[in-house]
């Protein structure tokens, strides 16, 4: 009967232990999650207020311009995703590819003036150019 006890006392202790243990290491992971999608939202707005400058740069810096063409690189973003932009005649379009996360933000009433159109990948250089009343990203 004590050899019983012992083993069925080692078990749960086992049981216990991995319980504790298993709980720490998923609540960890939740605030990584939790973590990772707030800077990933955070970089997702970042990147439209930097487009959204360009575009504004591009459409108020020579009025008399037939052909304006701004190129950058986006810095690499701190949640390790790759955007897509695109514009459409809803303002600026960003999206990450592998979860569906899309933000939507206007463009001070640019889509009204000009046609917006085209889209890019963040890892590349991204172009605007703006040719008469047409404001186009590209990759």
């Amino acid at each position: 009967m004590k050899g019983q006890t012992l083993i069925i006392q080692f078990i749960l202790f086992f049981i216990i232990g991995f319980a504790v243990f298993g709980s720490i290491g998923f609540f960890f992971k939740y605030q990584s999650d939790i973590f990772k999608n707030d800077v990933s939202n955070y970089d997702l707005k970042l990147v439209n207020s930097y487009i959204s400058a360009n575009l504004m740069t591009a459409a108020v810096t020579c009025k008399q311009c037939d052909f304006i063409k701004i190129s950058t690189d986006l810095p690499p973003p701190k949640s390790g995703n790759v955007f897509e932009i695109g514009l459409s005649a809803n303002g600026i379009n960003t999206t990450i590819p592998l979860t569906q996360k899309i933000i939507t933000t206007s463009v001070y009433n640019l889509n009204y003036s000009y046609v917006l159109s085209g889209s890019a990948a963040s890892i590349e250089p991204i172009s605007i150019t703006k040719t008469q009343n047409i404001l186009r990203v590209s990759g």
